[in-house]
């Protein structure tokens, strides 16, 4: 498999400023940058190294800190070539790599988000067994959980919690908890 860069900007898209492709572009940006060897410089496990005395650093500190400076200038370059102009704009000033994609995580995650739930639930296809008179009269309860899942998780992303995987099946409505409106929507006001 060949490493070039050349590769890697012919083989993944750029990233959608709507978020419209933002959950298959994260995947693959995250198996590119792990093969192009600069993930750690993505999610923070490799720390700026500092000299112990900046004023006198050894031989190994400068190689350490010059290796790694190497590093991180390759994950941003990488991370730029995929961004739309505007987006890296507005995140640039974050700092290493590890900031602005962390940023870029947060901003595309509630993109994506507000994407999926703004999407009609069938296009313009009315499924099999329904009349158009009353589309919905068939949807599975599979159906309507995913789509209680996805109210869910927007509803925590309002609330600033964009790790929206957490549900608490056992006061799901969907399995026979509460369904007052206010446990339905705690805190929404505090918003």
């Amino acid at each position: 498999m060949s490493s070039s860069l050349a590769d890697f900007n012919s083989a993944l898209d750029k990233l959608d400023l709507t978020g419209k492709n933002w959950l298959t572009f994260q995947q693959q940006f995250l198996i590119a940058v792990r093969q192009k060897k600069v993930w750690s410089h993505f999610n923070g496990m490799t720390p700026t190294p500092a000299a112990a005395d900046p004023d006198k650093p050894t031989a190994a500190e400068v190689l350490a800190i010059s290796q790694w400076q190497e590093k991180e200038d390759l994950a941003l370059y990488l991370l730029v070539q995929k961004l739309p102009d505007v987006t890296f704009t507005k995140h640039r000033h974050k700092g290493n790599t590890a900031a602005i994609w962390a940023a870029i995580i947060q901003e595309f995650s509630q993109k994506s988000l507000l994407l999926r739930a703004t999407l009609p639930l069938f296009g313009s296809h009315i499924p099999p067994g329904t009349s158009a008179q009353s589309p919905n009269t068939s949807i599975s309860p599979s159906t309507l959980f995913d789509i209680s899942d996805g109210a869910r998780c927007l509803l925590e992303a309002r609330r600033g919690r964009p790790d929206a995987s957490r549900v608490d099946l056992g006061t799901s409505p969907a399995f026979g908890g509460d369904t007052t409106y206010e446990t339905l929507t705690p805190n929404l006001g505090a918003t």
